[in-house]
């Protein structure tokens, strides 16, 4: 039977944890002994196969191939993940398992979260990312992350869906909705059914109405 765990070895063993963090973060960082660059639209960042492996089945099964294994540094471009800053978010979210907070935005964080469920990373991982964009939903930001969340996450298209319902004024004038009617109208249908079913109908279709016109004064 194991022994309890002393203080002073609880304390080591999160030294330990941050030493370990703080070196996959040096090989990220620097690029140390690197044998994958990632390419982006105007950029290529230097990664390591096995961290990436470790963490997607996918990508294991990609660079376990004949040729690839034959291939000292592998040139590679993720599907999902189009611009560096997201890129530098999903590496971070994988060497680290989490994100670093200093200058973080929602626009690439759309990109992490696609890329968590195209390479089937941890659940905890996609989680990390979802938990960050609940906390950037905003009336700017809110119709583009459900976009997303419809896809890839009920309980943030929840969230989305109660804010909108909420601020629904807001949301109507913001350019994500003239957006989102052009890219997915099913999904403003079903927004503007939910907030008729928690207004007086007639006095909700004036409302609309109303929001309608000054969004085309804009």
């Amino acid at each position: 039977m194991a022994k309890n765990v002393s203080a002073d070895q609880l304390h080591l063993m999160q030294q330990n944890l941050k030493n370990l963090l703080a070196t996959y973060k040096t090989l990220l960082q620097e690029g140390l002994h690197a044998d994958v660059l990632i390419q982006t639209q105007n950029d290529v960042t230097p990664a390591h196969r096995c961290v990436l492996a470790s963490a997607s089945r996918v990508l294991r099964e990609q660079f376990n191939t004949k040729e690839n294994l034959e291939i000292n540094v592998l040139n590679l471009k993720l599907d999902e993940i189009v611009t560096t800053k997201a890129l530098k978010a999903f590496l971070c979210l994988i060497y680290s398992g989490r994100f670093d907070v200093e200058g973080m935005t929602w626009e690439p964080l759309l990109e992490v979260l696609a890329a968590c469920h195209k390479y089937e990373l941890p659940f905890s991982m996609k989680q990390t990312c979802v938990s960050f964009l609940q906390e950037m939903i905003t009336s700017e930001s809110c119709l583009r992350i459900l976009e997303y969340a419809d896809t890839y996450d009920i309980e943030l298209m929840k969230r989305c869906k109660r804010f909108v319902g909420k601020n629904f004024k807001n949301v109507v004038l913001s350019e994500g909705f003239e957006e989102l009617a052009n890219r997915r109208p099913e999904l403003l249908v079903d927004l503007v059914r939910k907030k008729m079913e928690r207004s007086a109908p007639k006095k909700f279709l004036f409302h609309l109405l109303m929001l309608f016109m000054a969004a085309l004064r804009k």
